[in-house]
Parts: structure tokens; C-alpha cells; sequence
């Protein structure tokens, strides 16, 4: 596992990339210890959080989050993003690849993250997620 000081350092460079290819689809984009966490509105306020404690293994976390950090129940996500609780982590999930959750999903086991890992950026899942929920 990779130290949390190098993940953090790592999220940094991914943020700033976003940042700069995203400007204007979100309100913030932060890094909260191993996780980047994206502020945006649509029709209200949602708090889009990746995390990647387990990055040099595993693909990114997805969750929403409240005000308080907790992570959210489905009902919480933006409107048409989650595809219900995951049949195996039994947590709401989109269907996004490059999640951890996308990976975690029968039938996905063709996709694992060693395959992708290169490929995917912070700034590209971000993306896709954010036009998922009409942003």
C-alpha cells in the first residue's frame, strides 16, 4: 500500500489537471487526506468524493457525501447516477468504469483495474461522472 503522504501528493497533481481541463462544471475540487472531493450544483448541492487510499491496488471509491462527510444513502445521489446497491459491496454504485465499485461488479471481472489503471485519469472519470449527473 502506498504511503498516504504519496497518494496525497499524487491526488494533488490529478486535482490540479482537473482543475484546469473541468473549470466551471464544479464549485470546488479539494483533496481531503486520500480523497478528492468535487462540490457541484444541479439542482442542488452534492459532494462527489474519490477515494483512493487503496490506489496502487485498487480503483477509485465513489460516494457522495453530506455535510458532515458521512457517506449517502442512494437516495442522496444525483438524479439517474446510481444503479441501486451493489450486489456484492452492498453500497450505492454507479456504473462508471474506473471505480472500485465497477470493478467489484459480476460480470465486470474482465476489466480489472491493473488493466485500466494507466489509462483512466482523475480528470477523465471526474468528467464522466459529472456528465452523468448533467453537469
Amino acid at each position: 500500500m502506498l504511503h498516504p503522504r504519496i497518494v496525497g501528493e499524487m491526488l494533488d497533481s490529478e486535482i490540479e489537471v482537473a482543475a484546469s481541463r473541468l473549470a466551471g462544471r464544479f464549485t470546488t475540487l479539494e483533496r481531503i487526506g486520500t480523497t478528492a472531493v468535487c462540490e457541484f450544483d444541479i439542482n442542488g448541492k452534492y459532494r462527489l468524493a474519490l477515494d483512493a487510499h487503496e490506489y496502487d491496488s485498487e480503483a477509485l471509491r465513489l460516494s457522495f457525501l453530506d455535510e458532515s462527510g458521512a457517506a449517502l444513502p442512494a437516495s442522496g445521489w444525483p438524479p439517474g447516477l446510481c444503479n441501486g446497491e451493489h450486489p456484492v459491496l452492498a453500497v450505492p454504485w454507479a456504473c462508471v468504469n474506473g471505480t472500485y465499485e465497477f470493478t467489484r461488479f459480476p460480470g465486470h471481472h474482465e476489466q480489472s483495474w491493473d488493466s485500466i489503471r494507466y489509462e483512466i485519469r482523475l480528470a477523465d472519470l471526474l468528467e464522466h461522472l459529472l456528465r452523468k449527473c448533467g453537469r
